[in-house]
């Protein structure tokens, strides 16, 4: 076979394997960049079925006079059952009606929420209302904390159903503003409101939101006779008798200062926020605080095309012209996004667009529905099992088409899981010490009473748990985490959480917890997420109140920070330390002094410090603190002699207008102080000597000249301790740098390669000193722009990175205090 034959198919196997050889590098390389950068990403389904979450949902309504009593009450602390005021204990109720069982046993049902009416029909003409009376309601709402459950709460003087009483005509009689607010006339006796203040602000926790009551029948501020009758066609109020409502209000908005206060119709809420009329005597609000907490309930859901009175009074309340139903619906949409609406249907007209059940999600969404009564009215609300009547079919809102979004469902499934807010893990991403986790509100509704979001993080080893609090871009509360608009779709919320310097080291499995701000150690109130279980292990704890993110993350040690500057700033008996460092991310410092003697000055937990030594030698101890607990620490040691310092002494200097200004430097890098413990002694070759104190020194001359600068450090009697000199040649005028230097061409003193170069090369310098090495690099303007002191051993080889500098020549001198080089080095 011919010779280039054998060449060519050499070159192939040759090409192969290089290309072979660098495809397995590349891949190595891409792998390593991916591990680098890894980042685990974990994807969630939602959970299509109503789940049963604090504050939201359909409601059970129990008022303390039931129209059919319980029997039996299975709570042995309780007995009997009834009062002498007809006063059915709550805890007989649930036991009886609902499947909200005793505590002792687990709750399947998904109603978190009571209407609890509290009828206080025996007070109408009675100014105080009885201690045992108000203990009863304390009882109430102690059962509300034990069931894990809270109520829409309101207050009602009757509940009279059609025909109505005739005495007087139409109206149903409540008591006077003076009793319900006190008389002026006599001071010391509060009244009604007032004293069940006392009860609403100890137990506000329990308490969802209150229903502005009191006034009218069932107290939905109709059919009063002290306050006006409202009630189409008679719909028409007075001045006096709309100022007095506002009145009672206000009192109303009073009873629990943090929470929502529903009125009956948009007109009642502009009246609460003072939006009409201007004759009253008090047209604004008295708390400037009542708009953001003034929402609404609707007590007769899609009646009809005014919701039997809700919406389109036809009165002009606000100067303007009379409200329309669409002027109403328009101002409850926007009050109710950041507030909510929520209610009862009370009945259907067959014919009426809006007793469809897609109008009815339709209407919920548009209004930020939070609630809706469970069993009224029964021909809609007849599907939430079980009661102690026979269970009936589903609803009027059944749907049983093939359109339903639930098998064997129905859209009632549907209202029942949107209701309120409902919020739904999307994906969760931990990368490096960052974890991201977004999610969306699908509900109808948004949360209203205030509640912070927790990253939970549980030590895989010990089961340690620590809690971080999360935020979001617009702020750190669950209330800003809106739903969709009946216009718009449910926004993305992205919790970030990064970790780094925030907890000790170890392994951690992440949880994510909504617990409730007034019962933050109370699971029964922490917030579900509508997410499924992934694989077998449960997405939701009941015992906890954590929401599963299936993730962990591995938190490894931090680097202690370094302790900088840690040399005398001045050469004198008692030497100076300036010693500073640079935390991380959640770390606190200690600064403390072991061996010598010393005082540190200002705080010693202080990013920097300042000591001032007596004795040396002495260390410096950095005490690191991280967030989560852990401590580590650095020490560094000082020399015992300023001596020391001043073994390598330099000089560096910058000429402006050939006026050269010196500045002599210790062997780390720092500026030595002139006092009367250290002289410098400067010679500048054409018989100008000058001996100085201050740390600079200016000299005014052009040309070429030697410099030389003595160093000594005087003792207590001026004795010399140490000195040391050092010399340089400066060029000072035009002809700049390359005039003041002659290159040495002796290869075996220096050799540099590669030259050119990028500015990283090598240095071998040859030399019988065992001196430090000074280097320095000068541009052509005599500026240095490097300067490193090398602690020199038998012989000299650096590899030198001097970093992005500009293209063009530069001057490199080295020097071990017997020898120099100036060599010429080119940057490409």
């Amino acid at each position: 076979m011919p010779i280039i034959e054998l060449f060519t198919i050499f070159k192939r196997i040759l090409v192969t394997f290089i290309q072979t050889i660098m495809k397995k590098l590349f891949l190595s390389l891409l792998l390593f960049t991916l591990t680098m950068n890894s980042q685990t990403t974990v994807s969630y389904t939602p959970k299509n079925i109503d789940i049963k979450n604090p504050e939201r949902g359909l409601y059970y309504p129990l008022s303390t006079r039931q129209t059919t009593p319980s029997t039996n009450c299975n709570d042995i602390n309780i007995t009997p059952p009834f009062s002498t005021y007809n006063y059915e204990i709550l805890a007989c109720q649930i036991d009886n009606n609902l499947t909200l069982p005793p505590s002792t046993a687990l709750n399947q049902t998904t109603i978190s929420l009571i209407q609890r009416i509290i009828r206080l029909d025996d007070f109408k003409n009675v100014v105080t209302i009885p201690a045992d009376f108000l203990a009863l309601i304390a009882t109430d709402f102690q059962t509300l904390r034990t069931r894990g459950l809270k109520c829409v709460l309101r207050f009602s003087y009757s509940n009279y159903k059609s025909p109505y009483p005739t005495d007087p005509p139409l109206n149903v009689y409540e008591p006077t503003k003076e009793i319900l607010l006190g008389n002026p006339l006599t001071p010391n006796v509060p009244g009604h409101i007032a004293q069940l203040k006392v009860l609403t602000l100890q137990y506000q926790d329990v308490i969802s939101s209150i229903e502005a009551g009191f006034i009218g029948n069932n107290g939905e501020w109709d059919r009063t006779t002290n306050f006006g009758y409202h009630s189409p066609p008679v719909s028409t109020l007075s001045d006096a008798q709309l100022d007095d409502r506002k009145q009672v209000g206000n009192a109303i908005m009073a009873l629990c200062p943090n929470r929502m206060v529903a009125f009956r119709t948009p007109r009642f809420q502009r009246l609460m926020m003072g939006l009409f009329p201007t004759t009253l005597s008090n047209p604004t609000p008295t708390n400037l605080l009542n708009k953001p907490r003034i929402a609404a309930h609707n007590d007769c859901f899609l009646r009809n095309s005014t919701d039997s009175g809700t919406y389109g009074t036809g009165i002009n309340d606000n100067g303007s012209a009379p409200q329309t139903i669409e002027d109403d619906k328009i101002f409850l949409e926007n009050q109710s996004k950041n507030t909510f609406d929520g209610g009862e249907t009370c009945g259907f007209d067959p014919l009426h667009i809006y007793d469809n059940s897609i109008n009815a999600i339709a209407q919920m969404k548009r209004f930020h529905f939070n609630y809706l009564n469970s069993r009224y009215f029964e021909g809609i609300m007849n599907s939430v099992p079980p009661v102690l009547s026979t269970d009936t079919p589903l609803g009027y809102w059944a749907d049983i088409t093939p359109n339903n979004i639930l098998n064997g469902g129905g859209r009632l499934e549907e209202i029942k899981r949107d209701l309120g807010y409902r919020f739904v893990l999307t994906n969760s991403m931990v990368s490096d010490n960052t974890v991201t986790i977004n999610l969306r509100n699908l509900g109808f509704g948004n949360v209203f009473n205030e509640r912070k979001a927790y990253l939970i993080m549980k030590n895989t080893t010990t089961n340690a748990i620590t809690k971080f609090q999360l935020f979001t871009y617009n702020g750190n509360d669950v209330r800003a985490w809106n739903s969709a608009t009946a216009t718009t779709i449910a926004p993305n919320i992205s919790l970030i959480k990064n970790l780094t310097g925030a907890i000790c080291p170890g392994t951690y499995s992440l949880f994510l917890e909504l617990p409730d701000f007034n019962r933050p150690t109370d699971s029964k109130y922490s917030l579900q997420l509508a997410n499924n279980n992934i694989g077998a292990v449960p997405f939701w704890d009941d015992f906890t109140g954590f929401n599963n993110l299936y993730q962990t993350i591995n938190i490894t040690a931090l680097p202690i920070p370094t302790i900088t500057g840690s040399t005398s700033t001045c050469l004198t008996d008692n030497p100076i330390t300036n010693n500073s460092t640079v935390l991380l991310a959640g770390q606190t410092a200690t600064w403390s002094i072991t061996g010598g003697s010393g005082s540190i000055t200002g705080s010693n937990t202080s990013p920097s410090v300042n000591i001032t030594w007596t004795t040396l030698p002495g260390q410096i101890t950095l005490t690191v603190t991280n967030a989560g607990g852990c401590t580590s620490t650095k020490t560094q040691t000082i020399t015992s002699i300023s001596c020391d310092l001043l073994s390598t002494a330099y000089f560096t200097q910058t000429i402006n207008n050939n006026i050269v200004t010196f500045q002599p430097l210790n062997s780390n890098s720092i500026l030595i102080c002139g006092n009367v413990n250290s002289i410098n002694y400067w010679n500048f070759g054409d018989g100008t000597n000058s001996t100085i104190y201050s740390p600079t020194h200016t000299y005014a001359t052009t040309g070429s000249f030697n410099v030389s600068m003595q160093t000594k450090i005087l003792g207590q009697y001026d004795q010399i301790l140490c000195s040391n000199t050092y010399t340089k040649t400066v060029v000072v005028g035009s002809g700049g740098i390359r005039s003041r230097f002659v290159e040495e061409t002796n290869q075996e003193l220096t050799s540099i390669y590669p030259n050119p170069n990028n500015g990283e090369f090598n240095i071998e310098f040859s030399s019988n000193s065992l001196n430090n090495i000074i280097v320095d690099i000068y541009d052509i303007r005599g500026r240095i722009i490097f300067n490193k002191i090398f602690e020199k051993t038998n012989s000299f080889s650096q590899k030198l990175n001097i970093g992005k500098v500009s293209k063009g020549i530069y001057i490199i001198s080295i020097n071990d205090g017997l020898k120099k080089s100036i060599k010429k080095i080119v940057i490409e």
